[in-house]
Formats: C-alpha cells, structure tokens, sequence
C-alpha cells in the first residue's frame, strides 16, 4: 500500500518526526538574521532564537491584523506602542523579591 501524501516525512504526518521542507525566500532570510542579530545583540544571548521568534511573531501578527483591516476605525490605537513594550520587558531584570 502506497504512502499517502500526509505520512511523508516533511510533507505533513507527526510534525514531531517530520519537517516541511519550506523554501524561504532569500530576502526573508536577510531580514530574519538581521533581526535575529538585533535581538542578539540587545540580549546579550548570542543566537537568541527565542526572543527572535517572540518578536518576529508579534510583528507579523500586528502587520496582518493591519493589513486585514481588522483594527476597524478606531486603528490599533497605542497597541504596538504597548505590545513591542511588553515583549521587550525582558530585557530588565525580574524583580525576584516576594511581597507579603
């Protein structure tokens, strides 16, 4: 019985086992290792791929929630202002006190 399209590796299946096999585009790769050597660079953590990916997240979120027109009238308002704060707060220290 012939594999079907979804049990492929990288076509689909457990994605745990398998990876899709995405060709990026060479101008998305230039602007993921600049930002990724921004984040980097502000974080101290060389290769920080996580935060990369936080940010890199929340910039395509905001960009397609604008672009959709799903703000409605009243437009994001101080959002990314407030958004791009939050995500970038881990860059100051946890207050690691407790309060009683």
């Amino acid at each position: 019985m012939p594999q079907r399209d979804r049990d492929k590796p990288g076509e689909g299946g457990d994605p745990a086992t398998s990876a899709p096999q995405i060709k990026v585009p060479d101008q998305v790769q230039r602007l993921w290792q600049f930002i990724l050597a921004q984040v980097s660079l502000a974080s101290g953590q060389p290769d920080d791929t996580a935060e990369t990916v936080a940010l890199w997240a929340f910039l395509h979120g905001f960009a397609e929630l604008e672009r959709s027109g799903l703000y409605g009238l009243s437009g994001p308002g101080a959002g990314f202002e407030r958004g791009l704060a939050a995500l970038l707060s881990w860059q100051e220290p946890a207050d690691t006190t407790l309060s009683n």
